[in-house]
């Protein structure tokens, strides 16, 4: 009993992470992540709608396993880390409550293992926080440089990662004093570019197709309440309208924390 209780954070990960794997082995893929998977035959870049990490993330994996569970080996490793990476942002450690919110969402589960461009997002936002939180007790050039990387691979992993660069920035505009937040932007910038060159070569595809081109419904105010409505649903159907409730009305105690709220 010592054991499980000293070692009770690393054995909940490591399960986490082995139930992700079986699960990744035995679900048949679904259709968009087939799309993916071809993505990483033709490895570039840039793609029509997505940037290229989720290419470069299946490539890893299948050139290990060709199947199922090589395709989705990094992205259940990167969903594992995630999630780990959170409980390390914690300034308090509960690992009663921490266990028992991250079971009560089943999107973590059941999302974890499923190979879209999401997983990377997640996982490189959630890298970009732990830098973050660093930069801010400390602008070093180091730190500035993490912060920088954490930016670029963002957004090669999914375009909204700059909402999550724009949030950031809005929570703190003393940033704009700091040497160091220039250099993590330029950096991010320099990582980012050829990405910007392949789209600009390309006439801006993937421009073209999300702004322009892609299916869509016209608008109803009901897109909006179903949006809403899912996105309590996503942070699990039990503790979720409790979990965004109390994130709306906590009070920031440091600019770390406001930076968390403003990105909510």
């Amino acid at each position: 009993m010592e054991f499980l209780r000293k070692n009770a954070v690393n054995l909940f990960f490591g399960i986490w992470l082995v139930i992700n794997l079986m699960q990744a082995s035995a679900t048949e893929l679904f259709d968009d992540e087939a799309y993916y998977w071809l993505y990483s035959k033709f490895l570039d870049w840039g793609y029509y709608d997505h940037p290229p990490m989720i290419a470069l993330v299946i490539k890893a994996g299948y050139g290990l396993f060709q199947n199922e569970f090589g395709l989705r080996l990094i992205i259940a490793v990167m969903s594992t880390a995630t999630l780990a990476i959170i409980y390390r942002l914690l300034p308090s450690k509960n690992d009663g409550l921490f266990f028992a919110i991250a079971c009560s969402m089943g999107l973590l589960q059941l999302g974890g293992i499923i190979a879209v461009p999401d997983i990377p997002l997640g996982f490189f936002v959630a890298l970009f926080f732990l830098w973050y939180k660093r930069f801010i007790r400390k602008s070093s050039l180091v730190n500035g440089l993490l912060l920088g990387l954490a930016m670029a691979l963002m957004l090669y992993s999914k375009y909204h990662g700059v909402l999550i660069i724009f949030f950031t920035f809005a929570s703190n505009l003393s940033l704009v004093k700091k040497p160091g937040a220039w250099l993590a932007a330029i950096f991010g910038a320099l990582l980012f570019a050829p990405h910007l060159l392949w789209q600009y070569a390309h006439d801006w595809p993937s421009i073209h197709f999300h702004l322009f081109e892609r299916n869509a419904s016209e608008y109803s105010f009901s897109f909006t309440i179903e949006y809403l409505i899912g996105q309590i649903l996503l942070a699990g159907p039990l503790m979720g309208w409790l979990l965004l409730w109390k994130s709306f009305f906590y009070k920031s105690g440091d600019l770390f924390e406001r930076a968390l709220k403003f990105c909510l």
